[in-house]
């Protein structure tokens, strides 16, 4: 018997971005970047909470973003990869520290310390991108969250080369568009409506 399925949406808690040439607390703003120019890079870092769910519900996970404006024509090569410091803090977390200490490598670059390339997802980012994107399938990142992180999912995105191309997201405090979403597929239960919305 096939089981009916729905979606589950689920918004991140906490949203910022670290930026290398400016340690300010940006969790308040109603954008994030995504960049890679020397000396200037920007990388978005999220977290959700997936605690609800088993890996045995869900079958499929998608992270989507709507981008607000993308100035340049290069396509970028992106990594979206598990924060290993978990203790980061939206207010606090900057190029160097995430929350009371410093990354291993500044910009959460160290792999091991800072983040982990198991499970990672890489792909390419369009130019001239304008409206949602899908990050691909991050469903061993949440079934790795579920099992192994007490259902959180700590997370960020970089670039692998410099691009003139900057990316611009809206975050949580967008006041016209809602910020990151999370798609999770899930069984759906005689009497549920399709779409389930779980806040961060």
């Amino acid at each position: 018997m096939t089981i009916p399925s729905r979606i589950a949406i689920v918004r991140p808690s906490d949203v910022t971005y670290m930026d290398e040439a400016d340690d300010s607390d940006h969790s308040s703003e109603t954008t994030f970047l995504l960049t890679q120019i020397t000396n200037n890079d920007t990388r978005p870092i999220m977290k959700f909470d997936v605690s609800a769910f088993t890996t045995a519900d869900v079958t499929a996970a998608t992270l989507s973003m709507f981008c607000t404006n993308s100035s340049g024509s290069q396509t970028g090569a992106y990594a979206l990869r598990r924060i290993v410091r978990t203790t980061w803090a939206p207010t606090t977390v900057d190029w160097a520290n995430y929350n009371g200490g410093t990354w291993t490598t500044a910009g959460a670059n160290h792999n091991g310390d800072d983040h982990s390339i198991i499970n990672q997802i890489v792909a390419l980012l369009p130019a001239n991108l304008d409206g949602w994107y899908d990050f691909g399938d991050i469903l061993d990142l949440v079934e790795d969250a579920i099992t192994n992180r007490s259902g959180i999912l700590h997370i960020y995105l970089t670039l692998g080369q410099d691009r003139t191309t900057i990316w611009t997201w809206a975050s949580i405090n967008h006041a016209t568009i809602s910020g990151p979403k999370l798609y999770l597929t899930v069984p759906s239960l005689a009497g549920e409506s399709e779409l389930l919305l779980l806040e961060g």
